[in-house]
């Protein structure tokens, strides 16, 4: 299937269809913990505390193991070589996730906590070599394209599997249904392995034994770099602003709201169909305005989230609040990879900083939000403390330096 012109190169193109096609199959599966693992955690007792557990713990280890990305491409002959294996362990999360219900009722949260942090490590290394990956593969004149087709495609792969697991989930008896569901994801996440590995690389690199003799590799550290520190900003910023309440967003809709799966599903379907109509969209609008100021609008649109989500007095009056948090985390994703390219080079030590940046937000970031909900504070008002963080967060990054 050709999912772009003829505009570049047969093996670039090649790439281009299977990285595509990987984001879909993947998509399909990741619907499971992206949506319903903290409906999950809910259902089995979990508390604030531990929902923000269930996010910041796992991004504990992948800041941690960052480290690890850059020391692992330099032992494999090319960038698809060194991303198999870690790739593979990654998509162990599913397959954990099962062991869930045969635990004693007081184990089962910390095992889901357990079963997102272990694949967390092999998830840093892929991390940290999928960007230099997608790069090399299509090359830099096509990454922006990349991406916003990658998250089109994840995003209706998404709508459609979210709204069939969440159907089944209503239906069928608790928890053997989380069982079955995470089961077929992990069938699925293995078939989007199976893309990766038919990627060739534009750009093949031996393997480099002295990396300060690497040609590509810049003798300045990423973090003396002006260009790369208003990146890291950007991504510290936008990343806090997303997951500080990531955990408080479920928690009012299916603790206060009382929403159940069929309207998490639904909930989710609007979000994924905002999202693709504007990945879509964005990588026109991020030539003619440029990263940092999508950035600043998407952020904007994040305060407009989460004060709608703070007002709303039926769940269905929450669903342009879903639409406006699809919106602006597509656009976070695409404008924050153009930003990255647009001030670094194609080398493993700039993304693996990068990333170390991207994993304490998500460290921060939910423990921030389930500190205040676990200390007695009504979710509304931590909901309208995260909107006007987000207010904020959008005029410091509107005065960032393009």
């Amino acid at each position: 299937m050709t999912i772009i012109s003829d505009s570049i190169g047969p093996r670039e193109r090649n790439n281009f269809n299977h990285l595509v096609m990987e984001s879909i199959w993947f998509g399909i599966a990741v619907v499971t913990t992206s949506q319903f693992l903290s409906v999950f955690a809910i259902r089995l007792g979990a508390t604030p505390l531990q929902l923000g557990l269930l996010e910041s713990i796992p991004a504990v280890v992948l800041m941690l193991s960052t480290w690890a990305g850059d020391w692992w491409r330099q032992r494999s002959s090319d960038t698809v070589q060194a991303i198999l294996l870690p790739s593979l362990g990654r998509r162990f999360t599913f397959l954990l996730l099962i062991f869930t219900p045969f635990l004693p009722q007081p184990l089962q949260v910390p095992w889901l906590i357990f079963s997102v942090t272990l694949p967390a490590i092999p998830q840093s290394i892929v991390a940290v070599i999928n960007p230099v990956m997608w790069r090399e593969a299509v090359g830099d004149g096509h990454l922006t394209d990349l991406v916003s087709r990658r998250s089109i495609a994840q995003n209706v792969a998404t709508s459609v599997s979210g709204l069939a697991f969440g159907f089944w989930l209503e239906q069928a008896a608790f928890p053997q249904s989380y069982q079955i569901m995470y089961a077929v994801a992990f069938v699925l996440v293995l078939m989007s392995l199976w893309h990766i590995s038919r990627v060739q690389t534009a750009l093949p690199e031996k393997v480099i034994d002295h990396p300060a003799a690497d040609p590509h590799r810049s003798a300045v550290s990423p973090w003396r770099t002006r260009g790369f520190q208003h990146v890291a900003i950007a991504a510290l910023i936008s990343y806090i602003a997303h997951y500080s309440l990531r955990a408080i967003i479920p928690l009012r809709l299916v603790e206060e709201m009382g929403a159940g799966e069929s309207f998490m599903a639904l909930y989710s379907l609007v979000r994924l169909v905002t999202s693709v109509g504007v990945a879509l969209l964005t990588s026109h609008l991020v030539k003619r305005f440029g990263n940092r100021e999508m950035l600043a609008l998407s952020i904007f649109m994040m305060a407009a989230e989460a004060l709608i989500l703070s007002q709303s007095q039926s769940l269905y009056l929450t669903l342009p609040a879903a639409a406006l948090g699809g919106a602006s985390w597509t656009i976070v994703s695409i404008s924050l990879y153009g930003y990255l390219t647009q001030h670094t080079a194609a080398e493993t030590r700039s993304t693996a900083a990068y990333s170390q940046t991207t994993y304490f937000a998500m460290i921060a970031g939910p423990m921030i939000g389930s500190a205040l909900a676990n200390a007695g504070i009504p979710l509304v008002t931590v909901l309208l403390l995260g909107a006007g963080f987000r207010f904020i967060s959008s005029i410091v990054i509107h005065l960032l330096d393009d």
